[in-house]
């Protein structure tokens, strides 16, 4: 339970960290790094407008937030899984690269891709629909996003749970 929670806790902490130190950084002396920068939004059609970034921002930050959970949900499991330190990192690495290059370029799961967890990791292309663009899914939002996030991060943690519970009875 203790490593889950500093997992969770330094994954949150650097996400928030790398956003604000990036922010910062891209607002000194610049417009280009304000609230106001434009980011290209799509829809089913095709390029719709441009959009303030800061219309995006608190959905960004939950569902990096959430994104980041789910990746230490993922590799705590593996890692409980897979004994070796090796095994686990190379497994986890490959099972969400492979998952996230796989929901927007094998065309016969569009269908589904806004139901697989691993189609959120990248939040600004979900908010500003470029994924639902790439796989013609009008589904992949960021309310859907949030949703999928937050229910795989409960099964992932009762997962955790109960595999930490056979563990302690072996």
């Amino acid at each position: 339970m203790t490593k889950l929670m500093v997992g969770c806790f330094v994954g949150i902490s650097a996400t928030l960290l790398v956003l604000i130190i990036s922010g910062t950084l891209g607002s000194i002396g610049t417009e280009f790094g304000s609230l106001k920068s434009p980011i290209l939004t799509y829809c089913a059609s095709g390029i719709c407008e441009y959009e303030p970034i800061i219309n995006f921002m608190m959905s960004w930050i939950i569902m990096s937030i959430l994104s980041m959970l789910f990746i230490s949900n993922v590799i705590f499991v593996l890692s409980v899984l897979l004994k070796k330190r090796t095994s686990c990192f190379f497994s986890s690495l490959l099972f969400l690269f492979a998952c996230t290059w796989g929901c927007t370029k094998i065309a016969p799961i569009f269908s589904i891709v806004h139901l697989i967890p691993t189609t959120y990791l990248n939040c600004l292309q979900v908010l500003s629909g470029e994924i639902g663009y790439l796989t013609q899914n009008n589904n992949i939002n960021a309310l859907t996003g949030i949703i999928v996030l937050l229910v795989c991060n409960i099964v992932l943690t009762i997962i955790n749970f109960s595999l930490m519970k056979m563990r302690e009875v072996k």
